[in-house]
């Protein structure tokens, strides 16, 4: 990347399978610029396997992998951003040349660009960059506002509108069940991509964009019939859904231990008193902690100042006055050994 695109080195981790494409590719194109009769070869497809491999990269290419829990997961990229652009107008020199200028090539070029450059912006936006989004929010405006008829208004929004509105358009909500779907989906992102892994603007913008979208959808079944009563078509209240979902994912036992701990640990103070409150869940979460090789107490602790209903039974009930140390305590990384149990020293 460094020689081809005069891009600072980015650290590529050999584990991605698009790495290994993106080298050989890269390779093939550089020494393609020393053959005799280059006319006779077509490099375009070479060009498209570099921009396939970056563009992996940019939407995958962070591996998070723990090997105390053997936890592994692929995360967008957003360093890569800069170099699959510039990639892409490397390869469209070949594209817009005289040979292809009457195929559809350019036209499939400037519609995947324009693609990427909506991706990119929701990607920094989400991902806490603002001046990056602006930047290729800029760069959208100012190369495809006129691509197509309705491209003058669809850019014309805030950039914050902007990617709520597209968001929004590619998420078809016709009914009770696909705003649940769609709702969860973004609550769920805001766990996973933020919570789970200390990214608390990206947590955030994701909860916004659940709360704007509950919102929108209840606004539409906001009325009152005199012999069903409440539009029975409306949602559960979106704090209720936000409980529900995170206690769903706290449960899920597919799901890495360490990554829930992680996720718990971040979680606002208001959402863990809200659901710890819940004897049953406490149960449930402390036995499974307790069977994956957790110390239960120190993956989970109370939420400070939590007191358990007298007489439900719970062995963390009463008033916590160690929680709020486990909690400080509790590491941010997601291989704590901390948060394993010892036997042993039993």
């Amino acid at each position: 990347l460094e020689e081809m695109n005069r891009l600072p080195r980015i650290p590529i981790d050999w584990r991605h399978p698009a790495a290994h494409g993106l080298y050989w590719a890269a390779l093939g194109v550089r020494r393609s610029q020393n053959l005799i009769s280059r006319e006779d070869r077509d490099i375009l497809n070479t060009d498209r396997q570099i921009l396939h491999a970056l563009q992996q990269l940019t939407r995958t290419g962070e591996i998070v992998y723990d090997p105390v829990s053997g936890y592994y997961r692929q995360m967008p990229d957003p360093r890569f951003v800069d170099a699959y652009h510039h990639a892409q107008f490397g390869a469209s020199q070949r594209i817009f040349s005289e040979r292809l200028k009457n195929s559809d090539a350019p036209d499939s070029f400037k519609s995947g660009h324009e693609n990427f450059l909506i991706w990119a912006v929701e990607k920094f936006y989400f991902y806490g960059d603002m001046e990056k989004a602006r930047s290729y929010y800029n760069q959208l405006r100012d190369m495809y506002a006129d691509f197509r008829p309705d491209r003058v208004e669809r850019y014309a929004k805030p950039l914050e509108e902007f990617v709520f509105h597209e968001f929004a358009s590619n998420r078809d909500i016709t009914s009770l069940d696909d705003a649940r779907s769609v709702i969860a989906g973004y609550i769920n992102r805001a766990i996973t991509d933020g919570l789970a892994n200390g990214r608390s603007q990206t947590a955030e913008r994701f909860l916004k964009l659940a709360r704007r979208s509950h919102k929108m959808y209840q606004d539409k079944q906001d009325y009152y019939t005199p012999s069903a009563g409440r539009n029975r078509m409306a949602l559960p209240e979106f704090d209720e859904m936000l409980g529900t979902v995170f206690t769903n994912f706290l449960l899920n036992e597919p799901v890495d231990p360490l990554m829930k701990a992680r996720a718990w640990h971040n979680a606002p103070l208001e959402l863990r008193t809200r659901i710890f409150s819940r004897k049953q869940f406490r149960d449930q979460l402390y036995a499974q902690a307790n069977q994956m090789g957790l110390n239960a107490q120190a993956a989970f602790p109370a939420p400070p100042g939590f007191q358990a209903d007298a007489g439900d039974g719970s062995g963390s009930g009463g008033s916590n006055s160690g929680s709020q140390q486990q909690e400080a305590d509790l590491p941010a990384g997601l291989g704590a050994p901390e948060l394993l149990s010892r036997p042993e020293a039993k």
